[in-house]
């Protein structure tokens, strides 16, 4: 959604955006028709599929085969002849075969993902359909991004006859929303906050955004907090986000009595993810796999020392002593131990770590998107 939005924000002004998608307001967007609307100072038409009152809900039939259902029955007709078609899963894609104009794909992850036991991607039942469709549909693309690198060369290698038309595009950060607070107001900011929180004012913030699902690993966030107690026994947890591992975490926590060290914050909106993350010690990622996390480059444009594995494109923006440390071993000793590092010895500048972004930013990731755009123009 992040992607989206930015791509939209900051588009070139003569872009004429529509969107197809799904409505959180039945009363004031109900599906079927089109929308004039505003997101930020742009305006958009947006056409609803379907109505879902709680998106991170899961329902028994999966959201993405709902709208693709409903796409399929009547994708087509909202389509306009001369259009570019822009997609961010194969689905659509395959709903809307057939229409005219030209199209791009963006993956935002690893085809193999399908096959790693911590993927709760639905194709993992059926990995040999999701391939077969995916034969079908990207030989049609005039374009093909890719989050990773060896997700390029993956595909350049299955697709030799296109390979020109597969190019990595990093994750962005949109620097209108994160950035480093002067020192003075992040001292307000955080005794405030745990003043709120009726925490102690020693606390050593540790931060955590994600989906509280398999991907993300949130039972290793747990342990390695556990683990971190050990030496920093000031630490606080704090963990933005909801999923269907949350009940099993919030009983781990009562088990190992980290009650009053480990605090659910739910859903929060950028702003208030971006405010967290200025008054944080440092901000731990766990996943299993990624391809090149958001979350990790917007707390290091607010100054934040990452600590994550080995995984996805994080190498790119962390690195060892200088932004945070990433971690050969993706468990709770080699991950904690690095973490307490940081939070005892306080020695990685803030300074460093907004330096480690400079050239992920949206305007500097998107320009070359846009430009490819232009020359799609029919």
């Amino acid at each position: 959604m992040t992607c989206i939005k930015n791509f939209i924000k900051y588009a070139p002004d003569d872009f004429r955006i529509k969107v197809v998608g799904i409505s959180a307001d039945i009363k004031s967007r109900p599906p079927g028709s089109w929308y004039t609307g505003q997101l930020g100072s742009r305006t958009i038409d947006f056409f609803p599929m379907l109505h879902v009152a709680k998106e991170n809900k899961k329902g028994v039939v999966p959201l993405s085969l709902r709208f693709f259902l409903q796409l399929l029955r009547s994708g087509k007709r909202i389509v306009p002849e001369k259009t570019i078609l822009e997609y961010h899963r194969i689905e659509p894609a395959l709903a809307l075969s057939g229409c005219a104009g030209k199209q791009v794909l963006f993956v935002h992850g690893h085809a193999l993902e399908l096959f790693h036991s911590s993927t709760e991607v639905k194709w993992r039942r059926l990995p040999w359909l999701y391939f077969q469709i995916e034969k079908r549909i990207i030989p049609r693309m005039n374009a093909v991004y890719s989050v990773r690198e060896d997700g390029v060369r993956f595909y350049q290698e299955k697709y030799p006859f296109m390979a020109g038309r597969f190019s990595f595009l990093p994750t962005w950060v949109d620097q209108d929303l994160f950035f480093p607070s002067p020192e003075e107001e992040q001292k307000n900011n955080r005794t405030a906050f745990l003043r709120e929180k009726g925490l102690p004012g020693n606390s050593k913030l540790v931060l955590f955004v994600g989906r509280l699902e398999s991907q993300k690993d949130p039972v290793l966030l747990i342990d390695t907090f556990g683990e971190v107690l050990r030496s920093v026994p000031e630490a606080i947890l704090l963990i933005v986000g909801e999923g269907s591992l949350k009940g099993r975490l919030a009983k781990k926590i009562k088990q190992e009595r980290l009650n009053n060290r480990a605090v659910f914050m739910g859903i929060l909106p950028q702003e208030k993810v971006a405010g967290l993350m200025r008054i944080s010690d440092a901000f731990l990622l766990t996943s299993a796999f990624e391809g090149m996390p958001r979350s990790a480059l917007e707390a290091l444009a607010c100054g934040v020392p990452v600590v994550a594995p080995d995984v996805g494109e994080i190498k790119r923006v962390v690195h060892n002593g200088y932004s945070g440390f990433i971690c050969a071993g993706r468990n709770a000793k080699a991950l904690s131990d690095a973490l307490s590092a940081i939070l005892l010895t306080r020695n990685i500048a803030r300074a460093h770590c907004v330096a480690s972004i400079k050239e992920y930013t949206a305007q500097n990731i998107l320009h070359n998107a846009y430009l490819l755009y232009y020359s799609l123009q029919v």
